[in-house]
């Protein structure tokens, strides 16, 4: 009776590790990929809704069959993950790209690269940045945009300065100490094309909000001397009264 007892103690949690532990299967569309937090969302193709997914230093990632990085990955691509469940919430376990949307060299040339899919809400053509709010997120950031950036508009080659307001993006960029600097600027498919686009103005000085009230400018000087030359009267004037009185 008493092995019994000890075997039912040892193999119970065993069985409960193993129930935690157990392996799941799920395909989707990257939506985004973050390095430094090592995480990716992606759009599961069952479900239709976006779930995030840790991915521990070395997790297998494979390209079209080839060994790749977790850094290689990129928005759009279709993968398979297998994942466990954890506190945290998914877990990678291994993750395949069957068929990647652009070629392994490519992805070696271009390094190791976070994505992000979001709107345009501001350009600064002169501080050279862009702030996108996330499309998942929904986490407004502004990054930095140093010369050479590539831009592309439907396709077609572009330039900060023609980027709009409410313009849809996909950013690729790299971040180190908080700050991001945006590698790769694309806006697939653009509300406004290309050729109708006019440069943003290069000093466009922004409205400052009307104020509410007047600005105290007055000094409160002339006012204690009204107070004082009426006092003054009203001394003199009792005064006279006085001396009619007594006459």
């Amino acid at each position: 009776m008493k092995k019994l007892l000890w075997a039912s103690i040892l193999v119970l949690p065993m069985i409960s590790t193993g129930y935690a532990q157990q392996e799941m299967s799920a395909s989707g569309q990257v939506v985004s990929v973050r390095l430094l937090t090592r995480t990716m969302t992606v759009r599961d193709t069952t479900a239709n809704e976006v779930i995030r997914y840790n991915v521990p230093t070395g997790t297998p990632v494979t390209l079209a069959g080839q060994p790749g990085r977790f850094g290689y990955l990129r928005n759009g691509d279709m993968v398979n993950v297998t994942y466990v469940g954890t506190n945290d919430g998914r877990e990678a376990v291994r993750i395949g790209i069957p068929q990647p949307t652009s070629s392994m060299d490519m992805r070696v040339s271009e390094g190791l690269l976070s994505t992000v899919t979001g709107r345009v809400e501001n350009v600064g053509t002169v501080s050279r940045t862009l702030t996108v709010r996330g499309d998942q997120s929904g986490e407004r950031f502004t990054y930095a945009v140093p010369e050479g950036v590539r831009f592309t508009i439907g396709g077609q080659n572009a330039r900060l300065g023609l980027l709009q307001v409410g313009d849809d993006v996909v950013l690729r960029f790299t971040e180190e100490g908080g700050q991001r600097q945006a590698a790769r600027v694309r806006v697939p498919q653009p509300v406004t094309p290309l050729a109708q686009r006019q440069p943003a103005p290069a000093g466009a000085v922004a409205q400052t909000a009307p104020r509410t009230q007047l600005p105290r400018t007055a000094s409160s000087l002339p006012l204690l001397g009204l107070f004082g030359l009426l006092s003054l009267l009203a001394a003199v004037s009792l005064r006279v009264f006085r001396g009619k009185a007594h006459g």
